[in-house]
């Protein structure tokens, strides 16, 4: 069963599902689409074996009603061989849910975790590659002005203003400076 130090984060994105905003933005080099919304979705990945896929969680980015990225988001301490076969699952899972693009969005509380997830997964179809997106401690920016008005999201029609993503996961990454 995974402990506190797994699900801090994902409770920090749970209870802000923003958050995810800036850390596929500044920490990861990703781009989102614009959208209006960004919403918690479920996690649950389920297929008639039966067997649960459930990634640590998931979030919807919509754009009025038009879902327009999911993000899939997964808390990884150390490399786990399974992921390499279950992590294609929650994608193409919750893309067909959501019938949207979908995006993978790993959070390591180590470089070395980090650097041990950020490889590539071929699913065999050329071509066909799954790339995590990849959160250690030295992606996310160091906060030097931790001013909570500001909003996560450059789209004001999107979120309400609360701290930055950087200021809610600096507590985890230790790398906050007042």
């Amino acid at each position: 069963m995974p402990g506190e130090e797994h699900e801090i984060p994902l409770k920090l994105i749970r209870n802000a599902p923003e958050v995810v905003i800036p850390l596929l933005r500044d920490a990861v080099g990703f781009d989102p689409p614009e959208h209006t919304e960004v919403v918690l979705t479920s996690a649950e990945c389920t297929d008639s074996a039966p067997r649960p896929y459930t990634p640590d969680g998931a979030v919807l980015l919509r754009d009025g009603t038009e879902n327009v990225l999911a993000v899939v988001v997964e808390r990884q301490t150390k490399w786990d061989p399974d992921k390499f076969w279950t992590w294609p699952v929650y994608l193409a899972t919750v893309r067909e849910q959501l019938r949207c693009p979908t995006v993978l969005l790993v959070l390591c509380p180590t470089d070395d975790a980090a650097r041990d997830c950020a490889g590539l997964i071929p699913l065999g179809h050329p071509g066909n590659t799954v790339t995590p997106s990849v959160v250690g401690p030295s992606e996310i920016p160091v906060v030097t002005d931790p001013d909570p008005r500001r909003g996560t999201c450059p789209n004001s029609r999107c979120c309400r203003p609360r701290r930055t993503a950087t200021t809610t996961f600096a507590p985890w990454t230790r790398r906050w400076t007042p």
